[in-house]
């Protein structure tokens, strides 16, 4: 029988139950294998560079981080070696995810498919049950917008939305939906953003297009600074503090020293106005 997306979860956790009789075939797992070693092979060769050009993974992304990515990539900071141990087991459990869709019964199809849209590239994850499915791993924090169905314009902080709509206009399928796993717990869900969210993928494009075009001028931040408490402080973003290139993009911040970053115990912070010195310590490059 025809297996429908909206119970791909529930059968992918009954391949865990007891009694299970579903393994995957020797091809399925042939295919995995292979993935996994291209992977692995991409994570320990590659270099660390910016892009050279917009692609579809990249739509979402604010336009100042593009223009850096495009015109100044030798200004990326080095990432350290945990996160790109982070992002590496990010792709395993993508392709584990593929795996387990097929043994559990449901179509899989256009697995890493190459897509052109209006002269940009991209490569889908994968067409489950006649959607166009994208494959994330996430953060316990960000696995909730997934589970509860909320990715919306205002919570898709990574740009997830500009991306899938790129695949959904590149197919000329209308079904689109994410496919998410919590890295921390092993949940899954299946979030299927309402149509009004996800945005014009080919009006984006045009944007970026004119946004781009001067090679000297970047366009403007991507976001503003914020109070940091009640201190007198201000501090990044969430959405700059995850950029590679904050660094440059705020390199007149603290009156033309740069940004300051203080180790707090959740996590660092990057302060852009210093009224009063934090009680933490300061990195100091």
């Amino acid at each position: 029988m025809k297996k429908d997306i909206n119970t791909l979860v529930k059968d992918i956790y009954n391949l865990f139950e007891e009694g299970n009789k579903k393994v995957p075939t020797e091809n399925d797992l042939e295919e995995f294998t292979t993935t996994m070693k291209d992977v692995l092979r991409e994570f320990l060769t590659e270099k660390q560079s910016g892009s050279r050009g917009i692609r579809m993974s990249s739509l979402g992304k604010p336009d100042r981080q593009l223009w850096y990515e495009l015109y100044k990539p030798e200004l990326r900071e080095h990432m350290p070696s945990h996160a790109r141990i982070k992002f590496l087991y990010g792709h395993m459990l993508e392709a584990l995810l593929i795996l387990l869709t097929k043994t559990s019964g449901h179509s899989v199809t256009d697995v890493q498919k190459s897509l052109e849209l209006d002269g940009v590239i991209g490569h889908q994850d994968a067409t489950i049950d006649g959607w166009v499915v994208d494959i994330k791993s996430a953060s316990q924090f960000g696995f909730r917008k997934f589970r509860e169905n909320d990715l919306t314009k205002e919570t898709d902080a990574f740009g997830y939305l500009h991306q899938i709509a790129a695949y959904s206009e590149a197919n000329k399928n209308d079904k689109v939906a994410f496919l998410a796993i919590d890295k921390q717990s092993g949940a899954l869900a299946l979030c299927k953003p309402n149509k009004e969210e996800v945005p014009n993928a080919k009006e984006r494009i045009a944007h970026l297009r004119k946004a781009l075009k001067d090679k000297q001028t970047p366009p403007p931040r991507c976001y503003d600074a914020e109070a940091d408490g009640a201190s007198g402080n201000m501090k990044l973003s969430v959405g700059c503090s995850y950029c590679s290139y904050k660094n440059d993009c705020w390199s007149d911040a603290n009156d033309g020293i740069g940004l300051r970053k203080f180790i707090y115990s959740k996590g660092p912070r990057w302060l852009t106005k210093v009224v009063n010195e934090p009680n933490v310590s300061e990195d100091i490059p």
